[in-house]
């Protein structure tokens, strides 16, 4: 530590500029086995404004106490959606009717799916645990009785 309290740069830090971040692809794209398709699918992170998206999606389901379970319903497969890409990152689906489609696959196979871009995303097991409490705390009084 310096003088002033702040830990001294070593030869191996590199101070990044405004431009070196806003120029840098820091995508994440891994091979995922899928063997109930009995093959590999790359799956990507999630940009930022992606998560925020999902985020705002699940303020917005709680905010209206579940009365369209869409969100809830639908979070695995459209995260899904959102991540499987091909070798260089391009989206494999990117029509909202595709979500549709993909609700008709094994529910496994597209967790498991979900489950690597969640990870690859920064989404830590509490934020997966906030959103489920959303998820919950919104659930209409029909369906909790049900």
């Amino acid at each position: 530590m310096s003088e002033n309290g702040h830990r001294q740069l070593t030869a191996m830090d590199i101070l990044l500029t405004a431009q070196d971040i806003l120029d840098i692809d820091d995508v994440i794209i891994e091979p995922h086995p899928v063997p109930q398709w009995k093959g590999t699918v790359f799956v990507r992170s999630v940009s930022a404004q992606e998560r925020g998206d999902i985020e705002a999606g699940a303020a917005v389901f709680k905010e209206h106490k579940g009365k369209d379970s869409s969100f809830a319903r639908d979070f695995t497969v459209r995260f899904a959606w959102l991540a499987m890409c091909d070798k260089d990152g391009k989206r494999l689906f990117s029509k909202i009717e595709d979500v549709a489609k993909l609700k008709q696959k094994n529910a496994a196979a597209i967790a498991s799916i979900a489950e690597h871009a969640q990870k690859l995303s920064g989404f830590s097991k509490e934020d997966m645990e906030e959103l489920e409490k959303n998820f919950v705390e919104a659930e209409p009084e029909d369906l909790a009785s049900a």
